[in-house]
Order: structure tokens, then C-alpha cells, then sequence
């Protein structure tokens, strides 16, 4: 049977710097992103308010879900920070796209 430990030591394995397990239940911070949505701040990221429904309630998507495996990656490299850089010339680049995928 998994159990939280062999999950996360599994992330670990897969290169996962953090792994959190989470209920699959509604949660107030969703108010935010409903409220980042109407100010606009997707941009042309059109995704994000076509799949806000789903996003809201995983167990839209997965019937019967419990818990959710949620996972995250550092991106701290040893390139300077983009605040840092005040060249003109030089092209900027996020720091996430730096690390392997």
C-alpha cells in the first residue's frame, strides 16, 4: 500500500526538490484566482480561465479523488537574477527555463 513516505521519497527519486499530499477538497484560496482572472492578469494565457472549473474541484476531473500529489522543482541556478542584469544587449531569460524538464 503507498503511504505519503514511499510518494514523496518516489518524488525525491524523480528529481522532485518538494512534494506535498493535499485532501482533494475546495479550498479558500481559490477566491484568488477568480479574483487574478477578473483583473485581467492571465494576459493572452487563455488556458488558465478555460480550465478554471477544472482547476476549481479536481474531483471534476478525476471522480473520486481524494488527495492530490503536488510536486515542485527549485529553480535557483548560478545565473544572475534578471533584477540584476542591466545590459541592454543581453536577452533575459526566466530562471525556470534555465534547468532540464
Amino acid at each position: 500500500m503507498l503511504n505519503s513516505s514511499i510518494i514523496k521519497s518516489k518524488a525525491r527519486d524523480l528529481g522532485f526538490d518538494l512534494c506535498g499530499i493535499a485532501p482533494a477538497d475546495n479550498f479558500p484560496e481559490l477566491a484568488f484566482l477568480h479574483q487574478w482572472l477578473a483583473r485581467g492578469y492571465a494576459g493572452e494565457m487563455t488556458y488558465i480561465p478555460r480550465s478554471a472549473a477544472r482547476r476549481a474541484d479536481v474531483r471534476a476531473v478525476v471522480p473520486g479523488a481524494r488527495s492530490v500529489i503536488v510536486t515542485g522543482t527549485v529553480y535557483n541556478t548560478d545565473r544572475p537574477y534578471s533584477s540584476e542584469e542591466t545590459r541592454p544587449d543581453v536577452a533575459l531569460i526566466s530562471r525556470y527555463a534555465w534547468g532540464d524538464d
